[in-house]
């Protein structure tokens, strides 16, 4: 939210001082999807060719091994976890002081909310930075998935994917598919009209 909030400040700034270049400062890597829990269900919202796509998957049980070792974590007093979760072994460090049942991405599961988690190699990792009260939430922000989300599953997403990747390397050399969205001659810039999103290989 913090990053996105910057990128929307300097395109504005760009757009103000009528500027060519928006600097968009050191991008922090973030997570490619939004999950959303649904009672029994995780839908998991992605974006691919400017398009909004919801997965549905069910609600995996994970069999959470609680230890006694704990921690203090933003004020917080957390007590460690090792789970299997897609194939990881993740250990979560969980508080009850906050008496909710989710975590980061799809780890869930313990009486408590995870406020950090990571694999056993060590490439994955989710630390929480910062617990915000709900009063001081953005007005913006909202719980439900996106409205013109389109529902699919995993298999049809991923078909859609390579389709598409497919024939941009069949029609890599065609110049009929050749388009040219803005250009600079002589200072001067010209854009070309938005064409808008386009699906290539809409989902069946």
């Amino acid at each position: 939210m913090q990053q996105d909030s910057l990128h929307r400040a300097a395109f504005e700034e760009a757009e103000r001082t009528n500027s060519s270049s928006v600097n968009m400062g050191v991008l922090k890597l973030v997570t490619s999807e939004t999950i959303y829990v649904n009672g029994q269900s995780v839908w998991t919202n992605l974006t691919f060719n400017r398009a909004n796509y919801l997965i549905k998957e069910p609600l995996e049980k994970t069999d959470w091994q609680i230890t006694s070792d704990t921690k203090q974590m933003l004020g917080q007093t957390c007590q460690k976890a090792t789970g299997i979760v897609k194939g990881r072994k993740y250990t979560a460090w969980f508080t009850t002081d906050i008496p909710a049942s989710f975590g980061p991405w799809k780890l869930h599961g313990l009486p408590g909310l995870i406020l950090e988690a990571y694999d056993e190699t060590g490439r994955i990792r989710f630390t929480c930075t910062r617990i915000v009260p709900e009063t001081d939430l953005p007005s913006t922000l909202t719980l439900n998935p996106p409205a013109d989300a389109t529902a699919t599953t995993l298999k049809d997403y991923q078909r859609m994917v390579t389709a598409y990747r497919e024939g941009l390397l069949a029609n890599a050399g065609n110049a009929d598919d050749v388009a040219v969205d803005n250009a600079t001659i002589n200072s001067a810039r010209f854009n070309s009209p938005d064409r808008g999103p386009k699906i290539n290989y809409p989902l069946n």
